[in-house]
């Protein structure tokens, strides 16, 4: 039976956030280290800890609150989140230069802190803020892709597209907070053998 073989990886992500959709979308980025245990070489589980900036837009109707006045046009919000993915990763196509896997799976999102700018027609904007109010324990669904191509038998580089679906309202405003983004990702393989497995 073949033993399980661990890896650790760093991740860089720019990624596009909406409430609802993208059509208002803004650009974020995500940032973190990521640890995986390869239990074969299909099928693999994979966690971390990636700090995220998420900014987006929110029309009132999709904002959540009891803060809602008559001519309130829109909610700009930059939204500071610890998001600890826990994604299982399924290993499709391997060869001697990478491999291609699909994965699938939950992320919590722990938000450090919320800003929200409420804009009107008729004044100046007027600001809230939040500060470790908000947890989202398993309340986000997570889809990736990942591409990877081998550096040498330890170490590879992956590009993996991903998507991020609210199962939940999410932050102050409980918004539908979508994102979609292209991550790339460093991996070292832990195990003493030398091409152990395809991350």
């Amino acid at each position: 039976m073949q033993k399980p073989v661990f890896s650790l990886g760093v991740l860089a992500a720019p990624d596009l956030n909406g409430s609802g959709g993208f059509t208002r979308g803004k650009l974020g980025f995500n940032v973190g280290i990521t640890a995986g245990i390869h239990f074969n070489d299909r099928l693999s589980l994979h966690s971390g800890v990636i700090y995220a900036r998420k900014p987006y837009n929110a029309l009132p109707a999709d904002y959540r609150t009891a803060y809602k006045p008559p001519t309130l046009m829109n909610i700009a919000a930059v939204c500071d989140v610890i998001d600890i993915p826990l994604n299982l990763r399924y290993t499709m196509h391997r060869s001697e230069s990478g491999s291609i896997s699909l994965s699938a799976g939950l992320s919590s999102y722990l938000m450090l802190h919320e800003q929200y700018a409420y804009q009107y027609p008729d004044r100046e904007a007027a600001i809230r803020e939040y500060s470790n109010e908000n947890r989202h324990f398993m309340g986000v669904g997570n889809l990736g892709l990942a591409l990877e191509r081998k550096i040498n038998a330890k170490t590879s580089i992956s590009l993996e597209p991903f998507v991020k679906v609210p199962l939940t309202g999410i932050g102050h405003g409980s918004v539908r907070l979508i994102s979609a983004g292209a991550g790339i990702r460093f991996n070292l393989d832990l195990s003493k053998a030398k091409n152990t497995f395809d991350q």
